[in-house]
């Protein structure tokens, strides 16, 4: 049979099965959205992992009991337990760090078969590929996620629930919904109901709620902002909304920190020390309203490679960590006397030679310009923004020992000790000029966020003039390639 007659039985019976708006049907009667949302749009989601990301909160045992909250639609009954079996139940006690807003409501929101992951706002795709994900080990489910027809004109204002437990029917699908709906942070209520029509999920309209405030306290220039958002769960219906993509990130891992403690560790994929991941098992979510910003916009981490490499998989986890807990920064400190820790194309000696070697004499090593592409990719997807650090003109003597033209003494040996500011690049050399217009070239391109740090400090072999004319020369060449930079100016000398 010729492909052309394939794709033609193929288009007969997706139109023989639709409703003619680009539906189709069910035997149940039910109507599902477009052809399109069979496919698994995560598969094209840069979240997509192995191991799923979440939380990895330092609880020494699981205070969480069983509890129940009567007989809302989809909640725990007394002793909580569901058809399928005792359902363990989190708060928001253990919620780090503390949102700007936790209004809790009465009942449960499980997670059973019948919830589905639906998506609003194709922003918000990553995160809920995320959830989807981290939902697997604790529950054991496969939680669906689809694409709603024109995305980003439903979100949470059509209602998560109310406090009070919400609607007492169940619908036959209890999703989780990411998008809009509507809603800003700057006003102090949200846009749902408290009446207990299953619109809102703690409102505090008119109650005296407290206003969340539009941006960070302390912003950052060139900082895209987009991190607020609303987290709202009803025993039918969870809803997030947010002001951009990191927002719907967030709001994620806030809902996998209200996983019971245990469970919460198992998302991550080994609990910490003292706690025992149970086996997969139905899990339930307390009611309630979260609405968060951040009171800081540039929240860092920084891990130094050069000294001690660490490769992908290991900063792959530290980001994880990293987003369970908000921060949203890592800088990656790649180069200094002791290993050169990133492949440069146009000088392949400086990972292979310049970091071979590491503090107490190890192996060293090096990424791969693939390795670090991935990293920046999965961290991105996480709400974390690389900033990878190029050590200059001082921290350089594993560069100094691959290219022996870049020093003004005699040739460099390899270091392992833990000594400053006896290293420098040859100040002035046209060479050296060549070196840092090309590895910062490089460095930006593979760096999608808009920092590239130049290091800069304990430069006490550079000559003060030489260390202030190159340092204005190697930020022309950073801001030429579109790129902004983070130099720690009170210590470089």
């Amino acid at each position: 049979m010729g492909p052309a007659i394939v794709l033609g039985l193929v288009v007969v019976l997706i139109t023989a099965c639709s409703d003619g708006d680009g539906s189709t049907s069910r035997d149940d009667g039910a109507t599902t959205g477009s052809v399109a949302a069979s496919v698994d749009p995560c598969l094209a989601s840069t979240s997509a992992r192995p191991d799923p990301s979440g939380p990895d909160p330092t609880v020494a045992a699981d205070s969480s009991a069983p509890v129940g909250s009567g007989d809302e639609a989809g909640s725990t009954d007394e002793a909580g337990s569901t058809e399928e079996g005792d359902v363990t139940v989190g708060s928001f006690e253990q919620l780090v760090p503390r949102p700007t807003r936790v209004e809790p409501g009465r009942g449960t929101f499980v997670v059973d078969d019948r919830v589905a992951i639906e998506v609003a706002d194709a922003a918000a795709l990553p995160a809920a590929c995320l959830l989807r994900d981290a939902l697997r080990a604790p529950t054991g489910r496969e939680v669906s996620v689809s694409m709603r027809p024109g995305a980003g004109a439903e979100g949470a204002g059509s209602g998560a629930g109310g406090a009070d437990g919400g609607s007492r029917t169940a619908p036959a699908v209890r999703p989780i919904v990411f998008g809009p709906g509507g809603w800003s942070p700057g006003s102090s209520g949200s846009s749902g109901s408290s009446d207990g029509a299953g619109d809102g999920a703690g409102d505090g309209a008119g109650d005296g709620a407290v206003a969340v405030p539009l941006e960070p306290a302390e912003p950052v220039a060139g900082w895209p902002g987009g991190e607020a958002y609303r987290l709202q769960v009803g025993v039918d219906r969870v809803a997030i909304a947010a002001t951009g993509a990191p927002g719907y990130g967030w709001a994620v891992q806030t809902l996998l920190q209200m996983l019971p403690p245990a469970m919460a560790a198992s998302t991550a994929g080994t609990p910490p020390t003292g706690v025992v991941a149970p086996p997969p098992g139905p899990v339930a979510l307390p009611v309630g309203e979260v609405v968060d910003v951040p009171r800081y916009a540039w929240r860092g981490l920084m891990v130094d490679i050069a000294r001690h490499f660490f490769g992908r998989v290991d900063l792959e986890r530290v980001v994880d960590l990293m987003a369970a807990y908000k921060l949203n920064v890592l800088h990656l400190h790649l180069t200094d006397d002791q290993g050169w820790r990133l492949a440069i194309d146009e000088y392949p000696e400086l990972a292979e030679v310049g970091g071979a070697s590491e503090v107490g004499g190890g192996d060293g090593g090096h990424l791969t310009q693939a390795d670090y592409r991935s990293l920046v990719t999965y961290a991105q997807a996480r709400g974390v923004t690389v900033v990878p650090e190029i050590d200059v003109p001082g921290h350089t003597n594993a560069a100094l020992v691959a290219i022996p033209e870049l020093n003004c003494g005699p040739p460099a040996e390899p270091y392992t000790g833990m000594a400053v500011g006896f290293s420098s690049l040859c100040v002035g050399r046209p060479v050296v000029a060549d070196f840092v217009e090309t590895v910062f070239g490089e460095v930006a391109a593979l760096t999608p966020g808009p920092f590239v740090h130049l290091g800069g400090d304990e430069s006490h072999s550079t000559e003060p003039a030489d260390y202030d004319a190159f340092v204005a020369d190697t930020l022309a060449v950073i801001r030429a390639l579109g790129k902004l930079s983070k130099i720690p100016f009170a210590e470089a000398y």
